[in-house]
């Protein structure tokens, strides 16, 4: 701003208030995140998003290892690494939602995956990062994507805890259409400590993740209604018989990640026939949950 680097459109006192702004803002930035690397996120292809600060080193783990700039509030949803492209400003909606998005959850893993995919000149194909569990995902619905395949992290609850997150992504997906990735015991195989994409490049190279996700993407990648139901039905059996209420408990926990109404319908049918379990009221305590949430 000092030295007149922004486009000539831009007025000497816009200039200021944005030479005040950015000051304000640096002020703010803990000294241990001064040297930080900066995920720029994005609400829609022209609409910047968050700015995500992570220390190069890590000390505290993952969790405390992140410091978001200020200038929005805290409820505001951080956004999507990757759905912001400024270079692309005249990009119609229709074109947009032809590029078949992969979302994953790091940043890291975002990057690794992408930095392939433009490296191999693979056309139509995006990875997105979630870049934090507060952003709802009809956000790239409203974006202009309309379908996305969820490539979160596996699903082990010791070495990846991904089925947290493809819940949370896929209780906010009313409009868009999302498909689950299904085979991550397939393509980690025996290294069982490989629990995302940019782990997978790295051990098995670009070629074995280029197989499973966009090769081989229609075997390995289901609906995320035939998802959740047979989830339900998995966990539901291992509950016995007699223990109805717990059976409903999980069907319930699964049922909240299918929310269009007809797709609803088909999951309470096949989970109830499944786990003997009667359609009324399981339809009826997923849909308090989700009003209660709403």
């Amino acid at each position: 701003l000092q030295k007149g680097l922004l486009p000539s459109g831009y007025s000497s006192e816009r200039r200021g208030l944005l030479l005040k702004k950015l000051t304000a803002m640096h002020k703010e930035v803990p000294a241990e995140y001064q040297s930080s690397v900066t995920f720029h996120t994005g609400y829609t292809p022209s609409l910047a998003g968050r700015i995500r600060c992570r220390r190069v080193t890590q000390t505290q783990g993952t969790d405390n290892n992140f410091w978001m700039l200020p200038g929005f509030a805290p409820s505001d949803p951080v956004g999507y690494l990757g759905l912001f492209l400024p270079g692309a400003s005249g990009l119609r909606r229709t074109e947009f939602d032809k590029e078949r998005v992969i979302l994953v959850e790091s940043e890291i893993s975002m990057l690794a995956a992408q930095e392939k995919v433009i490296e191999h000149s693979i056309s139509d194909v995006q990875f997105m990062a979630s870049a934090g569990s507060n952003n709802d995902t009809d956000m790239l619905y409203h974006a202009g994507l309309g379908h996305v395949d969820l490539l979160l992290d596996h699903p082990d609850p010791e070495y990846g805890k991904g089925e947290d997150q493809t819940k949370i992504r896929l209780s906010t997906a009313m409009m868009t259409q999302a498909r689950v990735f299904v085979g991550w015991d397939e393509l980690r195989g025996d290294i069982l400590t490989v629990k995302g994409p940019d782990e997978v490049i790295q051990n098995h190279g670009w070629d074995r993740l280029h197989q499973y996700v966009i090769a081989e993407a229609d075997r390995w990648f289901i609906s995320s209604d035939t998802w959740a139901s047979e989830r339900a039905i998995e966990e539901g059996l291992k509950i016995p018989r007699g223990k109805l209420m717990e059976r409903y408990a999980k069907a319930v926990d699964f049922g909240q990640c299918v929310r269009h109404p007809a797709l609803l319908a088909s999951f309470v049918a096949r989970v109830c026939d499944a786990l003997e379990l009667a359609q009324g009221p399981l339809r009826s305590a997923i849909v308090r949950v989700k009003d209660d949430e709403a």
